[in-house]
């Protein structure tokens, strides 16, 4: 029993666990922020959020795989989101849960609501420019003082590989269609929040 209690180990530890880069930001900047506080909840199922992706072998197109990979997105995508908010607001603060009322300003509750790869078939790491990463987020924006919900969205995230034109493995462009991603989300979020989406009527 206990030897096999190591081989399983062994078998789990050899699955690839790839940290994406927590450094994705809004590529947008904002001429005036709103001057209010923001509280900023990120769901526990977003966080954890960890993506598996079976990638093919290169040039193989029989939907053989050689291996899963498992990405860890939930963080980086939690601070993504908090930069957004940075970007749009004077104070923005992550907080696990949601504050009593009077303590914020605004109240922003994200919660994923889809993801997914799409890997075109017969792509290889010669040819990844194709693949793509998409990702829902669902947005509420509550009124600080009162907790009155002012108005919920879906706000999408989109990216595609790049820089290298030719990549090593498949398992790098996926990564960087995922901080693309990210990136996209981010952007599109400060967007919303900078037209007032969260700004109560």
């Amino acid at each position: 029993m206990a030897l096999l209690a190591v081989v399983l180990l062994l078998a789990i530890g050899c699955v690839p666990h790839l940290e994406i880069s927590p450094a994705a930001q809004p590529a947008v900047s904002t001429s005036a922020k709103f001057p209010a506080s923001v509280a900023v909840v990120c769901s526990e199922r977003m966080k954890s959020l960890v993506e598996r992706f079976s990638l093919p072998l290169d040039g193989r197109s029989d939907g053989r795989v050689d291996t899963a990979y498992y990405f860890e997105v939930g963080e980086p995508l939690c601070k993504s989101l908090v930069r957004s908010v940075e970007a749009a607001y004077a104070r923005a603060v992550e907080v696990p849960v949601s504050p009593q009322a009077g303590a914020y300003d605004r109240v922003l509750d994200f919660s994923l609501q889809n993801s997914g790869l799409i890997l075109p078939p017969g792509v290889s790491s010669v040819n990844a420019g194709s693949i793509r990463y998409t990702l829902f987020v669902s947005m509420a924006a509550y009124d600080g003082r009162t907790m009155a919900l002012v108005k919920r969205a879906i706000v999408e995230g989109v990216g595609y590989p790049t820089g290298k034109r030719v990549w090593s493995w498949l398992r790098e462009p996926v990564a960087s269609a995922v901080e693309a991603g990210l990136q996209d989300l981010s952007t599109n979020t400060t967007k919303t929040l900078s037209a007032g989406f969260a700004e109560p009527r």
